[in-house]
């Protein structure tokens, strides 16, 4: 399968994830499909750094948890992609954490994610593969190009997220709740619901 729209490519994006593979291969297979759409000009992975990037993602959300845990009234964490400015120049993907007090993953619409009500002083993640992911050389832009530039870091932060996740007690994402909804997507406003932690752990969602 190869891919030409925006909705095409989050719909592969959840095709990978169901097989419950990691990020690695996650990202193999599909910088690969990206390649099936548009041959030449998409990086490699072996440019990611990605095991390093891990191990600072999973350190990252538990100081987060541990210093700022979220109170009992938030029904769901949601991880964030969004473009930084440093130094006056927008610089490629970052990944942040906030948390709401609603969780309908049946309405579409997103709607009930609303503003946050769980905004930690460290929620930024600083994910150097999100902004290499934006530097990743592409020879040619069209419009394939662009959508794999979407596609790509809603990916990694899908299948990272979901990795860090699952190396975490379940007691510590969930609090004093029985669960949590877990949701990544782009600030303006496109995203993809991973599932629901609870006391045993990631449970997917049937609705994305």
């Amino acid at each position: 399968m190869t891919y030409s729209t925006l909705d095409e490519g989050r719909r592969l994006i959840i095709e990978i994830m169901a097989t419950g593979t990691d990020t690695v291969s996650g990202m193999r297979q599909i910088l690969d499909r990206c390649r099936q759409s548009h041959p030449t000009g998409i990086g490699h992975l072996e440019e990611l750094d990605i095991g390093t990037d891990l191990q600072a993602l999973r350190t990252w959300l538990l100081t987060v948890l541990r210093v700022e845990p979220p109170s009992s009234n938030i029904a769901s964490l949601w991880f964030g992609l969004y473009i930084p400015e440093r130094d006056n120049e927008r610089q490629g993907y970052d990944l942040y954490v906030a948390g709401t007090d609603s969780f309908d993953p049946v309405d579409t619409t997103g709607d009930w994610l609303g503003d946050p009500s769980y905004w930690p002083k460290h929620r930024y993640a600083h994910s150097r593969v999100l902004r290499a992911l934006s530097a990743l050389k592409v020879d040619v832009a069209t419009p394939t190009t662009s959508i794999a530039r979407y596609i790509l870091p809603l990916a990694y932060a899908c299948l990272s997220v979901r990795e860090t996740i699952q190396s975490i007690e379940p007691a510590l994402l969930c609090g004093n709740r029985l669960s949590r909804g877990l949701v990544v997507g782009f600030d303006e406003g496109d995203y993809i619901v991973l599932g629901t932690i609870d006391m045993g752990g990631l449970q997917s969602s049937s609705h994305q």
